[in-house]
């Protein structure tokens, strides 16, 4: 009885009411049929008997017009609470809803950093386990002639050749762009001098086509995570938050490695788009990459919406201006460098 509510207690004494109102109303029928019966013994007394009781008739009607209308006045609370209950049940479920919506939320976000941080490791592995050799020249005598790349130092030494290479000196480096773009001398010189981009994209490239099995394995794993935040969230705080710990996890020679393929083919998708340079261009990647891990420092212009922290107040500016220009096509800029 303790746990029944106002609403319970209520109704149970209105019932209580009921009952007894029937009850009274049945002893006074039963009066009146006794009185009748056993007092009165004539018929006709019996109907004058009957007719001198019109008003009790009357207040018998009365009485079940009441009970009527107590009735309703009871189904119409017990209407009310009925919606406030199923308000309340209402409100319940919306609450349930919320929480669990809540809980699904999270258990994605921990999934998502499960996953995340499971490739993240899978890179570092990936990398620890590299162990060749890069080749800088023709000449075996040649002090630069090969660089022993192991482990992380795989990267620093792809960058290294990315300096010292030259298709003037390395026979296979200058058959590779006559092969593959262009096969006129001068053209090649005049590339050389005055388009880097196009230069180094060819050395770049180049090495690539040597060192593949490792370079391209790192490159996919990292544009997976980028592909995988973009997958599981739609700001860019967000998505800003998980790729700037994945750039400090990177070394600066791993990081000066993805900026390379980002200029180059192999970081174009099935539309041959360059989604992964874009992608670090507008979420500010590479921003905390060191000048010495660049081959030149001019070369932050091959990626002009990055604000790289080593720029000088002039340099900055250079990037400001780039921002605030009408050029939304950054492929068609890299070609004009």
């Amino acid at each position: 009885m303790k746990n029944k509510s106002k609403f319970d207690l209520g109704r149970l004494n209105e019932v209580k009411i009921f009952k007894k109102s029937i009850i009274v109303l049945l002893i006074l029928i039963i009066a009146y049929t006794l009185i009748l019966f056993l007092f009165i013994d004539k018929f006709e007394s019996r109907g004058q008997f009957g007719d001198s009781f019109g008003m009790m008739t009357s207040i018998f009607s009365g009485i079940a017009v009441i009970l009527l209308i107590f009735t309703l006045i009871i189904q119409k609370k017990e209407y009310k609470q009925t919606l406030i209950e199923f308000s309340k049940s209402s409100d319940a479920q919306d609450k349930a809803q919320i929480a669990l919506n809540a809980q699904l939320k999270t258990l994605k976000i921990q999934q998502f950093e499960s996953t995340f941080f499971n490739i993240l490791n899978l890179i570092h592995e990936a990398s620890d386990r590299i162990n060749t050799f890069i080749y800088l020249s023709d000449d075996p005598n040649d002090l630069n002639y090969e660089i022993e790349a192991k482990g992380i130092d795989f990267f620093s030494a792809i960058i290294q050749a990315m300096e010292f290479i030259e298709f003037h000196q390395k026979r296979d480096f200058n058959m590779f762009i006559r092969s593959h773009y262009l096969n006129d001398t001068k053209n090649i010189i005049e590339i050389q001098k005055n388009k880097p981009v196009q230069y180094f994209r060819w050395k770049y490239e180049f090495l690539f086509s040597q060192y593949g099995q490792y370079l391209g394995h790192y490159c996919r794993m990292v544009y997976h995570l980028f592909k995988l935040t973009f997958q599981n969230f739609n700001d860019d705080e967000t998505r800003k938050k998980y790729l700037s710990i994945l750039e400090a996890s990177l070394s600066n020679d791993q990081l000066s490695v993805l900026f390379y393929n980002g200029i180059s083919k192999h970081a174009h998708d099935s539309h041959r788009r360059s989604k992964f340079f874009h992608w670090m261009n507008y979420y500010n990647f590479l921003e905390n990459i060191a000048e010495e891990s660049l081959v030149f420092r001019d070369h932050f212009k091959f990626y002009p919406f990055v604000a790289f922290k080593f720029l000088n107040s002039k340099e900055k500016e250079f990037v400001n201006q780039f921002r605030e220009s009408n050029i939304n096509n950054i492929e068609e800029y890299i070609k004009m460098i």
